[in-house]
């Protein structure tokens, strides 16, 4: 984990298991990061991947995050530069697999899987401004989701392609899709 620092790193692989904490948090961090290889994240008991507030680019290869605590997979919030994960497997037994809010980086994942318990698949908000979010996904999947399934709302380029089965089981009368 690496607060309020600055990062030039290229590494073969990053692995988490059983942090007390995040599995991996990088915040207010400027610089850049590249994983060539695998990250895998298994059973943090905060959020998986959390990046907040972070100037960096982040270049990402196959990041697999299975999570049995509550919180997110992936948690974005504020970060002004790309993140680029070329394939993408979360699953989550309480909460969000993939959240973000107001990033004007760019996002991008190439290909993966997302599968939730108890939250949404994937929710991206931003209060102003269109980022560019291009997001090719297997399957998207939510089941017992307190509110909506899937959330895009304020963003910009290519947006999300499913290329197989997208489920989303909602617990409550909230609408599953929301598109702004």
């Amino acid at each position: 984990n690496l607060e309020n620092g600055s990062l030039d790193a290229v590494v073969q692989s990053i692995a988490s298991t059983a942090s007390a904490t995040q599995g991996l948090r990088l915040n207010t961090v400027a610089g850049g990061l590249t994983v060539a290889g695998a990250t895998s994240i298994s059973n943090s008991q905060g959020t998986g991947l959390d990046l907040q507030g972070n100037s960096a680019s982040l270049t990402l290869g196959v990041v697999a995050i299975n999570k049995s605590a509550s919180g997110a997979g992936i948690y974005l919030a504020n970060n002004t530069r790309p993140l680029s994960i070329s394939n993408l497997a979360i699953t989550t037994s309480a909460g969000h697999a993939l959240q973000g809010v107001n990033n004007s980086g760019a996002i991008t994942v190439s290909d993966g899987a997302l599968s939730a318990t108890g939250g949404a698949a994937l929710t991206l908000t931003n209060a102003a401004g269109n980022p560019a979010v291009n997001l090719t996904f297997a399957t998207l999947t939510t089941s017992n989701s307190p509110g909506n399934g899937l959330v895009l709302d304020n963003i910009g380029g290519a947006g999300l392609t499913v290329t197989g089965a997208t489920t989303l089981g909602i617990a409550t009368a909230t609408f599953g899709l929301v598109f702004g």
